[in-house]
């Protein structure tokens, strides 16, 4: 198998798994009906158009570009140190999001992190 055949199967099951993750959730939308909504057609159902291009649509959308930042930056990090197992700890980068993570909790209060981290 070579790496263009890998790469159209890799294509082909994110496109998968991008339909399903619009039609299957906490409201169960059917296939069709996320097709044609996706490509401007009216659902049986005006909540199902909402929750699809306001919540679904944006959230795979955010997902997909921050797995490609994520799978980008790691590239651009083992090509530049020339070391396949170059990781964030190499720049610092994990003991200043700790650094971060700590003034934030220390100067805004520990309790809003806290209830804005579990919703309430």
């Amino acid at each position: 198998m070579n790496h263009l055949s890998k790469g159209l199967i890799l294509m082909a099951l994110c496109l998968v798994f991008a339909f399903l993750e619009l039609a299957l959730g906490s409201v169960t939308i059917p296939l069709n009906q996320v097709i044609s909504i996706l490509l401007g057609g009216d659902a049986e159902k005006q909540s199902w158009e909402l929750v699809v291009r306001s919540a679904r649509l944006p959230r795979m959308i955010t997902a997909f570009l921050a797995g490609s930042g994520l799978a980008m930056s790691g590239l651009l990090m083992q090509t530049y140190f020339r070391n396949p197992l170059a990781g964030p700890s190499v720049l610092g980068i994990t003991s200043g999001s700790s650094l971060a993570v700590a003034l934030l909790v220390m100067l805004s209060g520990g309790m809003t992190v806290w209830s804005a981290a579990v919703g309430v």
